[in-house]
């Protein structure tokens, strides 16, 4: 499931944990944005003890509960999972995941690559009176209302994301970015993107939230799960990913495949019932979108 191999196929192939390659922002372009840590200890051959890191992006959908893509979760049982708001390479808030589930998609031959997260605790979000990047923290809205978005292709939608941003580079540099997309529906419940030759998503995107604006409102629409390619080239790529047929040729990334977030509002209310969390998204949606903080009435 983390491999770092594509697939010169129709096949797509899971980020693992990684990058948007785009224009280094603040984390006020997306104060709901956020980056995962997953981590395990192993043991070598020669019994040496050793950490393995994995990294996703996520969102914030409620002041303790947050969304990213599935496979960044699937398989790491036993593993330390922790979140980190980050500003110019510098953790701003940490907090541990208490638990998490992966969504399953209840239709034959289908997949729903997706998961939510409970955070140990609740974070302070819209709070007016900390505009700055190192104390706001908001909650994306949801696509609830039907009909708002039938055509996402005439939808105005950026990439948040963190992770490398040149092929050199071994570990992400912490720093938020943004590319701008155009979408086009696929089979449900997923969402497709064509990308440029300076358009290119690697390790690290896993998760990373689609923003799109509907009347001035700002709504996590995808969530970004694999990528595809269809060329190679002996040359290196951004990306470094090898092809699975050739291991001395280069994947070049072509298409982008995002999770359809207004298909898992069911499975989304179901987590936040289970886990006592209605009240609190009541609550947060009345605080950050309709001025009106329960807490204080």
């Amino acid at each position: 499931m983390w491999s770092r191999l594509l697939l010169l196929s129709l096949a797509w192939v899971p980020l693992t944990n990684a990058i948007t390659h785009g224009h280094v922002v603040s984390r006020l372009s997306s104060p709901s944005t956020l980056l995962i840590h997953i981590s395990r200890y192993f043991y070598t051959s020669t019994g040496r003890r050793r950490r393995r890191s994995d990294y996703c992006t996520g969102t914030l959908i409620t002041k303790q509960v947050v969304i990213t893509a599935g496979h960044c979760l699937s398989g790491k049982f036993g593993s330390n999972v922790s979140v980190k708001f980050i500003e110019k390479q510098r953790t701003l808030l940490f907090r541990s995941v208490r638990s998490y589930y992966v969504i399953r998609s209840e239709k034959r031959n289908a997949s729903s690559d997706v998961a939510l997260l409970l955070l140990s605790n609740p974070i302070e979000v819209c709070n007016a009176a900390k505009r700055s990047p190192q104390s706001h923290f908001e909650i994306l809205r949801l696509p609830m209302s039907t009909g708002v978005w039938n055509r996402v292709e005439d939808a105005h939608c950026t990439l948040f994301g963190y992770g490398r941003s040149e092929e050199r580079q071994r570990k992400l540099d912490l720093n938020l970015r943004r590319m701008k997309v155009r979408l086009h529906k696929v089979k449900k419940p997923y969402l497709k993107m064509k990308l440029g030759r300076r358009q290119k998503i690697c390790e690290g995107d896993s998760g990373s939230p689609v923003v799109c604006v509907h009347q001035g409102i700002r709504y996590l629409i995808g969530i970004s799960t694999s990528v595809q390619s269809t060329e190679s080239s002996d040359k290196p790529q951004l990306c470094g990913m090898r092809t699975k047929r050739d291991d001395s040729q280069y994947a070049i990334i072509t298409s982008a495949k995002f999770y359809d977030v207004r298909e898992g509002i069911s499975e989304i209310f179901k987590f936040l019932k289970a886990h006592n969390q209605i009240d609190s998204f009541v609550a947060d949606y009345n605080k950050c979108f309709y001025g009106n903080d329960l807490a204080n009435i």
